[in-house]
This record gives structure tokens, sequence and C-alpha cells, in this order.
């Protein structure tokens, strides 16, 4: 991504954050509305699509003989488990082993009629992925924990609202900054990586495409009051920072510059 698009992304994100600062509880009261059903799809259900393309991500690089394939099989299945027993309150972990072997099967012989250079590009996109999605969510988990401020849904007497720049410490049961949603959401942003790679522009589609999903995902959450603006924004700010840090370690490492970069494909 070129520098302009760099200070693009962070002055919008800015700008938001500082919009957040003033009408933070007022746009979520105006945006609430937890009957809406594309915020709620997006709440219950996006996950499965996620869990799709990690499982055929496993699959590829268990093709390609990569050490950290069987660390990513267990998180991926301790993962898929998980959240089927607790975020779709099913009560046999046994559904939730039975899904996850069906993207398995399904991920493995996808990879399994891909050519052996494919899979040899995929894997280093999916290592460069992982990298992004797990610093990214760490910090935010981090975050998280030390500020525990009360979601929009969960305020009450005992426990109001709270600007974004200050920690509330109203418990661990309450983690509305930052956005972790959000947060994985942004790990799209590894879609720009080729295009470094090759040297040539990030397209207009591709940029409209990942950004769109980020805010869709981040408009969501205020929409079911899971998150603030503020959430969202600072979210978004972590993933970006980490991909820009990323991204420049990678053009270090393979002598890219922007001077070198192809005008168009």
């Amino acid at each position: 991504m070129k520098r302009k698009g760099i200070f693009a992304a962070y002055g919008a994100a800015l700008a938001l954050l500082a919009l957040a600062s003033v009408y933070d509880l007022f746009l979520s009261a105006r945006l609430y509305a937890p009957n809406c059903l594309f915020a709620w799809i997006l709440e219950h259900y996006a996950s499965v699509a996620a869990y799709g393309c990690y499982a055929f991500m496993m699959a590829v690089l268990a093709k390609g003989r990569h050490r950290f394939f069987l660390l990513g099989v267990f998180g991926f299945g301790a993962l898929c488990v998980q959240s089927f027993f607790g975020i779709y309150g099913l009560r046999s972990w046994l559904l939730g082993i039975a899904f996850y072997g069906v993207l398995v099967f399904f991920a493995l012989y996808s990879a399994h009629r891909m050519s052996q250079a494919k899979c040899e590009a995929w894997c280093k996109w999916i290592l460069f992925y992982a990298k992004l999605m797990l610093v990214s969510y760490g910090i935010v988990l981090l975050i998280k924990l030390g500020w525990q401020r009360v979601r929009f849904r969960q305020i009450d007497a005992q426990h109001p609202f709270q600007c974004w720049w200050l920690p509330q410490l109203a418990g661990t049961a309450y983690a509305s900054f930052p956005s972790a949603h959000t947060a994985l959401t942004s790990s799209l942003l590894a879609c720009f990586i080729k295009d470094v790679w090759k040297k040539r522009r990030i397209s207009i589609g591709k940029a409209i495409t990942v950004f769109g999903a980020i805010a869709l995902m981040g408009l969501s959450r205020i929409i079911m009051g899971a998150h603030y603006l503020s959430d969202v924004c600072v979210a978004f700010l972590i993933s970006f920072s980490v991909y820009v840090w990323l991204e420049r370690k990678e053009k270090r490492k393979y002598g890219i510059w922007e001077s070198r970069w192809k005008h168009g494909r």
C-alpha cells in the first residue's frame, strides 16, 4: 500500500474516532436495533464463513507440509467446537466436532486438487495472514482485559457509560473496548500483500471490497449494541498499524520500493 493510501486510511479512522469521542453514546442510542436481521446474521453466522476459510488454510498448509499445520488444526478445532457450544448455545460438543470434520473434508479435497506451485504461493500468503490476525487479536484482547468497558446493551445504574480513553474496570465480563470482531475482519487487509509482492497498485475494487467488509462488520456491532463507534475505530487502527508494520517488513525482505512499482496490473 502506498503512503497516500496509508495516510487516507489513518485520516478517516482518526476522524471517526474524534467524532466518537463526542457522540459515542448518542450514535449508539440512535443506531441500536437488536432485531435488525443484517446485524444479527453478521453477529451469529459470519463466523461460519470464517471457519470455512480457516479450514482451507489448514488444508493448504498440510499439503505444503508446513511445520505450523498441526498447531493450526488443533487451534481451529478448539475454536470451532467452543463456538458451537458457547455462541450458538448447542448442548452437544459432538455437533461442533461434526461440523469441524465436514469443513476439514471439503478443505482437504480443495487443497488436494491444487498444484504444488500454487500451494506454496498460498502458504506464503496464509502465514502473512496468520501473523496479522494473531498479533492484532492479541493486542485487542490485552486491551480488553485492561479496559473492561461496559457494552451499550449492558449499561445500567451500576455500570454507566464511560468514555473510550478511560479504563472502566467494570469486570472481566465487560469487554466492549476494542472490538474483536472488527479486528478479526480487518485481517482481510492481508489481501493487499499479494499486490505488494508483485509490485503493482492495489485495485480500487479490491480496496472497496476489503474496507467495505470491515465497515459493515463494525456497523453491525454498533447496531447490536455490542460496541461503540470508538471501539470499532480503535480496533481498526490496531489491525491497520500491524498490517503496515508487517508490510514494511515484507518490503525490506524482498527489496521492494514504491519507486519500482508498476502503474496498474
